[in-house]
């Protein structure tokens, strides 16, 4: 099980895929913007954080900054359908662009947590 952030203004996608992945057993907190988003990481701890926030954009690599710094260990991907273009952003550990399908969340977590060690607790 992971604790995911999904960072997205389209509500509907982010709630598809905050049921889907809690149905999986997964964690999820949900949030419609970069501000959002760090509250709750300055809350909660996050393994993983998918966000639709342009990562090569200004805005979007200070969130990855400030995301970073608030929680060393997650993994940060980005669903920004302009980043299949470019590989995986700096400041990012894999990209998923839009539109992907639950499955492919699912594989992306898996691969995740097989790289990563998440701190629990």
């Amino acid at each position: 099980m992971a604790k995911l952030l999904i960072v997205d203004s389209d509500s509907e996608v982010s709630a598809a895929v905050r049921d889907m992945m809690r149905l999986k057993g997964h964690e999820v907190a949900v949030a419609r913007t970069a501000a959002e988003a760090l509250a709750v990481l300055a809350q909660q701890r996050a393994d993983v954080i998918f966000t639709n926030i342009d990562p090569v954009d200004q805005h979007g690599r200070a969130f990855a900054a400030a995301a970073r710094a608030l929680q060393p260990l997650a993994a940060l991907v980005t669903t920004k359908a302009s980043a299949a273009q470019g590989g995986v952003p700096d400041g990012f550990d894999m990209a998923l662009p839009k539109p992907f399908s639950l499955d492919e969340v699912e594989a992306v977590i898996a691969l995740l947590q097989a790289k990563h060690t998440w701190r629990h607790g």
